[in-house]
Protein backbone atom coordinates (compact mmCIF):
# COMPACT_ATOMS: atom_id res chain seq x y z
CA UNK A 1 0.00 0.00 0.00
CA UNK A 2 1.00 3.46 -1.05
CA UNK A 3 2.34 5.53 2.27
CA UNK A 4 2.47 8.69 0.72
CA UNK A 5 -0.50 10.98 1.03
CA UNK A 6 -1.68 12.65 -2.20
CA UNK A 7 0.46 15.60 -1.57
CA UNK A 8 3.40 14.03 -1.36
CA UNK A 9 3.50 11.92 -4.07
CA UNK A 10 2.48 15.19 -6.09
CA UNK A 11 5.49 16.61 -5.05
CA UNK A 12 8.04 13.51 -5.66
CA UNK A 13 6.77 13.34 -9.25
CA UNK A 14 7.31 17.04 -9.82
CA UNK A 15 10.75 16.51 -8.94
CA UNK A 16 11.43 13.57 -10.96
CA UNK A 17 14.50 14.84 -13.33
CA UNK A 18 13.30 15.44 -17.05
CA UNK A 19 17.23 16.02 -18.03
CA UNK A 20 20.38 13.66 -17.47
CA UNK A 21 18.41 10.69 -16.15
CA UNK A 22 20.02 7.75 -15.63
CA UNK A 23 18.70 5.86 -18.95
CA UNK A 24 20.05 9.02 -20.88
CA UNK A 25 23.76 8.90 -18.97
CA UNK A 26 23.94 5.48 -19.24
CA UNK A 27 22.89 5.66 -23.63
CA UNK A 28 25.80 8.29 -23.79
CA UNK A 29 28.06 6.94 -21.67
CA UNK A 30 27.85 3.41 -24.13
CA UNK A 31 27.63 6.29 -27.25
CA UNK A 32 30.58 7.87 -25.98
CA UNK A 33 32.63 4.60 -25.38
CA UNK A 34 31.46 3.15 -29.06
CA UNK A 35 33.08 6.86 -30.34
CA UNK A 36 30.03 7.81 -31.32
CA UNK A 37 29.69 11.61 -31.10
CA UNK A 38 26.48 13.35 -30.18
CA UNK A 39 24.81 17.00 -28.88
CA UNK A 40 22.95 16.19 -25.99
CA UNK A 41 19.64 18.67 -24.79
CA UNK A 42 19.45 20.79 -28.08
CA UNK A 43 17.11 23.27 -27.86
CA UNK A 44 18.11 24.10 -31.91
CA UNK A 45 16.30 20.93 -32.41
CA UNK A 46 12.66 20.72 -32.46
CA UNK A 47 11.38 18.94 -29.55
CA UNK A 48 14.36 19.70 -27.58
CA UNK A 49 15.57 15.70 -27.71
CA UNK A 50 17.77 14.39 -25.73
CA UNK A 51 20.66 13.21 -27.91
CA UNK A 52 21.43 14.76 -31.20
CA UNK A 53 23.56 12.78 -34.25
CA UNK A 54 23.83 16.09 -36.34
CA UNK A 55 25.41 15.00 -39.27
CA UNK A 56 23.08 12.16 -39.27
CA UNK A 57 20.04 13.76 -38.69
CA UNK A 58 18.78 11.51 -36.12
CA UNK A 59 17.25 12.81 -32.69
CA UNK A 60 17.11 10.28 -29.57
CA UNK A 61 14.36 11.01 -26.76
CA UNK A 62 15.04 9.19 -23.63
CA UNK A 63 11.67 8.11 -22.03
CA UNK A 64 9.47 5.13 -20.54
CA UNK A 65 5.89 4.46 -20.50
CA UNK A 66 6.35 1.94 -17.42
CA UNK A 67 3.62 0.63 -16.02
CA UNK A 68 3.46 -2.69 -13.99
CA UNK A 69 0.23 -2.55 -12.18
CA UNK A 70 1.82 -1.05 -8.87
CA UNK A 71 -1.14 -2.32 -6.30
CA UNK A 72 -3.52 -2.83 -9.07
CA UNK A 73 -6.10 -4.86 -7.28
CA UNK A 74 -6.58 -2.47 -5.01
CA UNK A 75 -6.04 0.40 -6.95
CA UNK A 76 -8.07 -0.06 -10.20
CA UNK A 77 -11.31 0.70 -9.07
CA UNK A 78 -10.29 4.21 -8.42
CA UNK A 79 -9.12 5.08 -11.98
CA UNK A 80 -11.32 7.10 -13.31
CA UNK A 81 -9.90 8.03 -16.51
CA UNK A 82 -6.94 6.18 -19.02
CA UNK A 83 -4.86 10.02 -18.07
CA UNK A 84 -3.47 8.43 -14.50
CA UNK A 85 -1.50 6.16 -16.28
CA UNK A 86 1.95 6.49 -17.50
CA UNK A 87 1.53 5.39 -21.10
CA UNK A 88 -0.98 8.51 -21.61
CA UNK A 89 2.73 10.74 -20.84
CA UNK A 90 4.56 8.67 -23.66
CA UNK A 91 1.47 9.53 -26.02
CA UNK A 92 1.56 13.60 -24.69
CA UNK A 93 5.23 13.74 -25.86
CA UNK A 94 4.72 11.68 -29.42
CA UNK A 95 2.03 14.78 -29.98
CA UNK A 96 4.36 16.87 -29.43
CA UNK A 97 6.56 16.23 -32.01
CA UNK A 98 4.89 13.73 -33.95
CA UNK A 99 8.13 11.56 -35.00
CA UNK A 100 7.97 9.28 -38.02
CA UNK A 101 8.15 6.09 -36.32
CA UNK A 102 7.39 4.34 -32.79
CA UNK A 103 8.35 1.50 -31.03
CA UNK A 104 7.74 1.02 -27.42
CA UNK A 105 7.96 -2.56 -25.41
CA UNK A 106 5.79 -3.64 -22.14
CA UNK A 107 4.99 -6.12 -20.09
CA UNK A 108 2.63 -8.45 -21.68
CA UNK A 109 -0.19 -7.58 -19.02
CA UNK A 110 -1.04 -3.93 -20.72
CA UNK A 111 -2.67 -5.68 -23.36
CA UNK A 112 -5.20 -6.71 -20.85
CA UNK A 113 -5.61 -4.78 -17.76
CA UNK A 114 -8.29 -3.02 -16.95
CA UNK A 115 -10.46 -5.07 -19.71
CA UNK A 116 -7.47 -4.01 -22.41
CA UNK A 117 -9.46 -0.10 -22.30
CA UNK A 118 -5.96 1.59 -21.51
CA UNK A 119 -4.11 0.20 -24.64
CA UNK A 120 -6.93 0.11 -26.76
CA UNK A 121 -7.45 3.74 -26.06
CA UNK A 122 -3.86 4.69 -26.33
CA UNK A 123 -3.57 3.16 -29.80
CA UNK A 124 -6.94 4.55 -31.12
CA UNK A 125 -4.92 8.23 -30.23
CA UNK A 126 -2.07 7.30 -31.71
CA UNK A 127 -4.68 6.35 -35.04
CA UNK A 128 -6.37 9.60 -34.75
CA UNK A 129 -8.90 8.99 -37.31
CA UNK A 130 -9.94 11.90 -39.41
CA UNK A 131 -6.72 13.79 -38.67
CA UNK A 132 -4.21 14.51 -41.18
CA UNK A 133 -1.52 12.41 -42.51
CA UNK A 134 1.07 14.48 -40.74
CA UNK A 135 -0.69 13.66 -37.26
CA UNK A 136 -1.80 10.26 -37.11
CA UNK A 137 -0.09 6.45 -37.29
CA UNK A 138 -0.48 3.33 -38.68
CA UNK A 139 -0.06 1.11 -35.58
CA UNK A 140 0.79 -3.27 -35.33
CA UNK A 141 1.00 -4.63 -31.93
CA UNK A 142 1.61 -8.21 -30.23
CA UNK A 143 3.00 -10.26 -27.42
CA UNK A 144 6.35 -11.89 -28.43
CA UNK A 145 8.66 -14.15 -27.45
CA UNK A 146 12.47 -12.86 -27.10
CA UNK A 147 13.59 -16.97 -27.86
CA UNK A 148 12.39 -16.33 -31.15
CA UNK A 149 14.88 -13.49 -31.74
CA UNK A 150 18.43 -15.34 -30.36
CA UNK A 151 17.87 -14.51 -26.69
CA UNK A 152 18.41 -17.42 -24.52
CA UNK A 153 15.44 -17.12 -22.58
CA UNK A 154 11.59 -17.47 -22.45
CA UNK A 155 10.69 -13.88 -22.21
CA UNK A 156 7.22 -12.49 -23.37
CA UNK A 157 6.93 -9.39 -24.32
CA UNK A 158 4.25 -6.76 -25.90
CA UNK A 159 6.27 -5.32 -28.81
CA UNK A 160 4.40 -2.18 -30.72
CA UNK A 161 5.48 -0.67 -34.26
CA UNK A 162 3.85 2.67 -35.67
CA UNK A 163 4.83 4.92 -38.69
CA UNK A 164 2.93 8.44 -39.35
CA UNK A 165 0.80 8.03 -42.34
CA UNK A 166 2.44 10.49 -44.18
CA UNK A 167 5.11 8.16 -44.49
CA UNK A 168 3.03 5.37 -44.46
CA UNK A 169 1.95 6.40 -48.27
CA UNK A 170 5.78 7.24 -49.17
CA UNK A 171 6.42 3.20 -48.00
CA UNK A 172 3.70 1.79 -50.27
CA UNK A 173 4.35 3.69 -53.34
CA UNK A 174 7.93 1.48 -52.85
CA UNK A 175 6.21 -1.92 -51.97
CA UNK A 176 7.45 -1.59 -48.24
CA UNK A 177 5.13 -2.94 -45.68
CA UNK A 178 5.77 -2.15 -41.27
CA UNK A 179 6.12 -5.48 -39.86
CA UNK A 180 6.81 -6.18 -36.03
CA UNK A 181 10.26 -7.53 -35.27
CA UNK A 182 10.87 -10.97 -37.44
CA UNK A 183 11.62 -13.93 -35.88
CA UNK A 184 14.95 -16.00 -36.73
CA UNK A 185 14.62 -18.66 -34.35
CA UNK A 186 11.74 -21.03 -33.22
CA UNK A 187 11.93 -24.09 -30.53
CA UNK A 188 12.17 -26.37 -33.47
CA UNK A 189 14.74 -24.89 -35.54
CA UNK A 190 12.18 -25.69 -38.73
CA UNK A 191 11.08 -23.55 -41.92
CA UNK A 192 14.24 -21.67 -42.09
CA UNK A 193 15.14 -20.64 -38.42
CA UNK A 194 17.68 -21.03 -36.03
CA UNK A 195 16.82 -23.47 -33.05
CA UNK A 196 16.31 -21.35 -29.93
CA UNK A 197 19.68 -20.49 -27.93
CA UNK A 198 20.48 -22.48 -24.58
CA UNK A 199 21.56 -21.84 -20.83
CA UNK A 200 24.38 -24.02 -21.67
CA UNK A 201 25.31 -22.34 -25.24
CA UNK A 202 25.48 -19.04 -23.77
CA UNK A 203 27.54 -19.82 -20.80
CA UNK A 204 29.76 -21.62 -22.50
CA UNK A 205 33.49 -20.04 -22.16
CA UNK A 206 32.77 -18.87 -18.52
CA UNK A 207 35.17 -19.61 -15.71
CA UNK A 208 34.08 -21.80 -12.74
CA UNK A 209 33.77 -19.49 -9.78
CA UNK A 210 32.26 -20.49 -6.35
CA UNK A 211 29.55 -18.65 -4.47
CA UNK A 212 30.46 -15.18 -3.63
CA UNK A 213 33.74 -15.04 -5.53
CA UNK A 214 34.87 -12.46 -8.14
CA UNK A 215 36.15 -13.19 -10.97
CA UNK A 216 37.71 -11.03 -13.58
CA UNK A 217 40.20 -10.39 -16.39
CA UNK A 218 41.18 -8.41 -19.50
CA UNK A 219 38.38 -10.12 -21.38
CA UNK A 220 35.52 -11.42 -19.36
CA UNK A 221 34.47 -8.68 -16.53
CA UNK A 222 31.49 -8.66 -14.54
CA UNK A 223 31.48 -12.44 -13.66
CA UNK A 224 30.45 -12.87 -9.54
CA UNK A 225 27.77 -14.11 -8.05
CA UNK A 226 25.83 -13.76 -4.48
CA UNK A 227 27.41 -16.13 -1.49
CA UNK A 228 25.16 -18.70 -0.12
CA UNK A 229 24.93 -20.52 3.12
CA UNK A 230 25.88 -24.11 3.25
CA UNK A 231 22.47 -25.09 3.73
CA UNK A 232 21.82 -23.47 0.31
CA UNK A 233 24.18 -25.15 -0.98
CA UNK A 234 23.26 -28.32 0.15
CA UNK A 235 19.57 -27.58 -1.54
CA UNK A 236 20.78 -26.99 -4.75
CA UNK A 237 23.06 -29.94 -4.76
CA UNK A 238 19.47 -32.00 -3.64
CA UNK A 239 17.62 -30.00 -6.39
CA UNK A 240 20.11 -30.34 -9.23
CA UNK A 241 20.33 -34.03 -8.78
CA UNK A 242 15.98 -34.51 -8.80
CA UNK A 243 14.78 -33.03 -11.26
CA UNK A 244 15.69 -28.99 -11.04
CA UNK A 245 12.62 -28.18 -8.51
CA UNK A 246 12.56 -27.24 -4.62
CA UNK A 247 9.59 -30.09 -4.64
CA UNK A 248 11.70 -32.69 -4.48
CA UNK A 249 13.85 -31.37 -0.65
CA UNK A 250 13.38 -33.71 2.32
CA UNK A 251 11.56 -32.21 4.94
CA UNK A 252 14.53 -31.35 7.06
CA UNK A 253 15.33 -28.54 4.17
CA UNK A 254 11.89 -27.64 3.50
CA UNK A 255 11.57 -23.45 4.62
CA UNK A 256 8.95 -22.88 6.80
CA UNK A 257 7.01 -20.45 4.64
CA UNK A 258 6.94 -23.36 1.90
CA UNK A 259 5.43 -25.84 4.24
CA UNK A 260 1.78 -24.06 3.75
CA UNK A 261 2.46 -23.00 0.27
CA UNK A 262 2.43 -24.62 -2.97
CA UNK A 263 3.08 -21.54 -5.42
CA UNK A 264 6.49 -19.88 -6.80
CA UNK A 265 7.87 -23.25 -7.45
CA UNK A 266 10.84 -21.93 -9.91
CA UNK A 267 11.51 -20.30 -6.55
CA UNK A 268 15.14 -22.11 -5.32
CA UNK A 269 15.08 -23.97 -9.01
CA UNK A 270 18.07 -25.20 -11.03
CA UNK A 271 18.19 -23.93 -14.55
CA UNK A 272 17.89 -26.65 -17.29
CA UNK A 273 20.80 -25.95 -19.52
CA UNK A 274 19.32 -27.26 -22.80
CA UNK A 275 16.95 -24.67 -22.84
CA UNK A 276 16.48 -21.04 -23.34
CA UNK A 277 16.62 -19.38 -19.38
CA UNK A 278 13.44 -18.61 -17.33
CA UNK A 279 12.49 -15.01 -17.43
CA UNK A 280 15.19 -12.72 -16.31
CA UNK A 281 13.83 -9.94 -12.93
CA UNK A 282 15.08 -7.64 -10.68
CA UNK A 283 15.78 -10.65 -8.79
CA UNK A 284 18.09 -12.47 -10.99
CA UNK A 285 20.67 -12.11 -9.24
CA UNK A 286 19.23 -14.18 -6.10
CA UNK A 287 18.80 -18.01 -5.85
CA UNK A 288 15.83 -17.60 -3.65
CA UNK A 289 13.94 -15.31 -5.88
CA UNK A 290 13.05 -17.72 -8.86
CA UNK A 291 14.79 -20.52 -11.38
CA UNK A 292 18.21 -18.51 -10.60
CA UNK A 293 20.57 -21.74 -9.72
CA UNK A 294 23.90 -22.20 -12.03
CA UNK A 295 22.71 -25.99 -13.70
CA UNK A 296 26.52 -27.02 -13.06
CA UNK A 297 27.55 -25.23 -10.32
CA UNK A 298 26.49 -24.63 -6.88
CA UNK A 299 26.13 -21.11 -6.95
CA UNK A 300 23.17 -18.61 -8.29
CA UNK A 301 23.72 -17.32 -11.84
CA UNK A 302 26.40 -14.40 -12.06
CA UNK A 303 26.23 -10.54 -13.02
CA UNK A 304 28.13 -11.55 -16.31
CA UNK A 305 25.26 -14.91 -17.24
CA UNK A 306 22.56 -12.80 -16.45
CA UNK A 307 23.82 -10.21 -19.01
CA UNK A 308 24.12 -13.03 -21.38
CA UNK A 309 21.24 -14.42 -20.91
CA UNK A 310 19.70 -10.88 -22.15
CA UNK A 311 22.58 -10.60 -24.58
CA UNK A 312 24.27 -8.02 -23.27
CA UNK A 313 28.19 -7.82 -25.24
CA UNK A 314 30.80 -8.98 -23.25
CA UNK A 315 32.39 -5.57 -23.06
CA UNK A 316 29.52 -3.74 -21.65
CA UNK A 317 30.47 -3.07 -17.69
CA UNK A 318 28.04 -3.04 -14.67
CA UNK A 319 29.41 -1.77 -11.53
CA UNK A 320 30.33 -3.86 -8.56
CA UNK A 321 26.93 -4.08 -6.74
CA UNK A 322 24.97 -6.97 -6.92
CA UNK A 323 21.62 -5.61 -6.08
CA UNK A 324 21.89 -2.39 -8.80
CA UNK A 325 23.51 -4.75 -11.72
CA UNK A 326 20.50 -7.20 -11.30
CA UNK A 327 17.93 -4.39 -11.70
CA UNK A 328 19.64 -3.06 -14.59
CA UNK A 329 20.24 -6.18 -16.21
CA UNK A 330 16.53 -7.56 -15.23
CA UNK A 331 14.75 -4.35 -16.18
CA UNK A 332 16.23 -4.20 -19.51
CA UNK A 333 14.79 -5.33 -23.33
CA UNK A 334 17.22 -8.16 -24.35
CA UNK A 335 19.36 -6.02 -27.05
CA UNK A 336 19.03 -9.14 -29.80
CA UNK A 337 14.95 -8.19 -29.25
CA UNK A 338 15.63 -4.30 -29.72
CA UNK A 339 17.82 -5.01 -32.22
CA UNK A 340 15.40 -7.34 -34.40
CA UNK A 341 12.73 -4.30 -34.05
CA UNK A 342 15.19 -1.40 -35.06
CA UNK A 343 16.13 -3.72 -38.03
CA UNK A 344 12.51 -2.81 -39.20
CA UNK A 345 12.98 0.54 -39.49
CA UNK A 346 16.42 0.99 -40.20
CA UNK A 347 15.77 -1.23 -43.63
CA UNK A 348 12.62 1.30 -44.47
CA UNK A 349 14.65 4.63 -43.86
CA UNK A 350 17.29 3.14 -45.85
CA UNK A 351 15.03 2.14 -48.74
CA UNK A 352 13.13 5.56 -48.29
CA UNK A 353 16.42 7.25 -48.07
CA UNK A 354 17.68 6.06 -51.38
CA UNK A 355 14.38 6.53 -53.47
CA UNK A 356 15.34 10.20 -52.38
CA UNK A 357 18.60 10.11 -54.36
Amino acid sequence: MDKLTPEQRHKNMQAVKNRDTQIERILRKELWKRGLHYRKNSNNVFGHPDIVFIGKKVAVFCDSEFWHGYNWEKRKNDIKSHQDFWLMQYKRIIKEIYPPFLLMENVPGIKSSFGGRILKEFIAELENEGSPDNECYFVLSNVVNAADYGVPQLRKRFVLHAVRCDILKQMEQLNLTLTLPIPTHSKTGKDNKQKWVTVREVFAGLPKIEAGERYSDDKIKNHYCANLSDKNIQRMRIIRENGGSRTVLPENLVLKCHTTYSGHTDVYGIMNPDVPAPTMTGGCLSYSKGRFGHPFENRAISVREAARIQTFPDDYIFGESLTKAALEIGNAVPIKLVKASGSVFINIIMQLNDNKK
